[in-house]
């Protein structure tokens, strides 16, 4: 009777490792990198082996995710691991772009080395280009590769008066 009571949790303990390494062989590890200066930098979360692995979606103050990536690929959330692996999160910077013209202003958020959008100003009677911070000419072939106040400055156009003259023409 005594070999019973030892077998009965013998067994139930073998069957329990068994589970527990059985379960442990199905399941992989996927580290999140997120690369976005807080306190968190990364993540580890188990998934199931040869199923899809849901990508978290993270915010970064300045920033726009550009997405993840193993390596230098790309990956997106039908993509399906069998192993351990790292992913990483890649940024793109955004800069605040403001347009002052007359007594409107407007604000837009631009990927940086992108170009600018100037707004389409007209007032009748000028001509009107748009100055940053510097008092450089900007045009929508600038680029923006930080946070910028683009100004429009109107030159008023000047009509010279043509006079006519008779010239006199013998015949």
């Amino acid at each position: 009777m005594n070999k019973r009571l030892i077998l009965i949790p013998l067994i139930g303990i073998i069957l329990t490792l068994g589970v527990v390494v059985y379960t442990s062989l199905r399941k992989i590890e996927v580290k999140f990198v997120y690369n976005n200066d807080s306190t968190i930098s990364s993540v580890t979360e188990k998934f199931e082996k040869n199923s899809k692995v849901s990508l978290p979606n993270i915010e970064k103050e300045g920033y726009v995710l550009k997405g993840w990536f193993h390596d230098d690929e790309q990956v997106t959330d039908n993509v399906v691991y069998s192993s351990d692996t790292v992913l990483e999160a890649r940024w793109l910077k955004v800069c605040k772009v403001k347009y002052v013209y007359e007594d409107n202003e407007e604000e837009e958020k631009i990927i940086e080395n992108n170009t600018v959008n100037l707004p389409k100003v007209e007032k009748e009677g000028y001509i009107i280009n748009w100055y940053d911070e510097s008092d450089n000419l900007v045009d929508n072939k600038t680029k923006v590769t930080k946070d910028m106040v683009i100004t429009a400055k109107y030159k008023k156009i000047e009509v010279e008066e043509v006079k006519e003259e008779k010239e006199d023409k013998d015949i």
